[in-house]
């Protein structure tokens, strides 16, 4: 280095200073690059777009929150209840909360859902202005190849883990093929003389699942749910959302890759949390 600059003083260059060169600035042409990228895809990570322009994921997030940009979760689509239904909610929350308080334990109420699982997860933030607002999700990644998934819980762990067959309808009798018949299996492996005595079913009213008549042959008890009320279903509140944010991102390659990675997943989750989504689910039905 010090030979370098004895040799540009040798030759009349007396600067220590770089010299103003022709050609774009590196720095706007960066961000012009990353705004470029945004544009087709706001949900983008800053380690994606990192990838792609050959720059670590901190270079990315310094110049996004230097171009002015925040990352902002995606809104969901709200559904406005009815006068009615308002009052169904607080009517039915309220004998849910009373058959909670009055079960001794946990473990004796199962609840359980389906839900959609993308092969290909979009991030659910978007990357934009401070003051511009994130645009309405009515639905994740809407008319992508999705896989329709059953889980079954309860705080001593997952249950069932059963996936809808691709082209079939999710009717009454495969609710009870599916579902019913593998969850009576599964309470009889730890505790056969529970059925019948207490143990309760706690389901929405989608009307595949009101098979009333099978719950009750199986030995299980229906425990109600408010319409249009997933903030009081701990599937929704919790264990979906849970699933959803690990697979942010992350590609499927076919049915059965899916299928297995959801029940690793599931499997895996602690005890512990199993039961505080229970104890969140009683505490948020105390706040009317």
């Amino acid at each position: 280095m010090v030979n370098y600059w004895l040799d540009k003083f040798d030759e009349g260059e007396l600067s220590i200073f770089d010299k103003e060169r022709s050609g774009r600035d590196p720095i706007n042409n960066l961000e012009e690059e990353i705004k470029s990228i945004l544009d087709k895809n706001g949900n983008a990570s800053a380690r994606s777009i990192g990838k792609q322009l050959h720059h670590h994921t901190s270079t990315i997030t310094s110049h996004l929150y230097a171009m002015d940009m925040e990352r902002k979760k995606d809104k969901m689509h709200r559904y406005n209840l009815s006068s009615e239904e308002k009052l169904q909610r607080v009517i039915i929350g309220k004998e849910m909360l009373s058959r909670l308080t009055q079960v001794r334990y946990h473990w004796k109420i199962l609840t359980g859902d389906e839900v959609w699982i993308y092969y290909n997860n979009g991030m659910d933030y978007v990357w934009i202005g401070k003051e511009e607002q994130a645009a309405t999700t009515i639905q994740n990644n809407n008319g992508g190849k999705k896989v329709m998934i059953s889980v079954y819980w309860n705080p001593t762990g997952i249950k069932v883990v059963s996936m809808v067959p691709r082209n079939t309808s999710f009717t009454k009798n495969l609710f009870v093929e599916s579902v019913l018949d593998d969850l009576k299996k599964e309470v009889n492996k730890t505790r056969p003389s529970r059925l019948g005595s207490g143990m309760y079913l706690h389901i929405d009213n989608a009307k595949p699942q009101c098979a009333n008549t099978q719950i009750t042959e199986l030995g299980f008890q229906r425990l109600t749910h408010p319409p249009y009320s997933p903030d009081l279903a701990p599937s929704d509140f919790y264990l979906f959302g849970r699933l959803k944010r690990i697979f942010n991102g992350k590609n499927f390659v076919d049915d059965g890759d899916l299928y297995e990675k959801v029940k690793s997943v599931l499997y895996n989750i602690p005890l512990s949390e199993l039961q505080g989504a229970y104890e969140e689910w009683e505490w948020r039905l105390n706040q009317w």
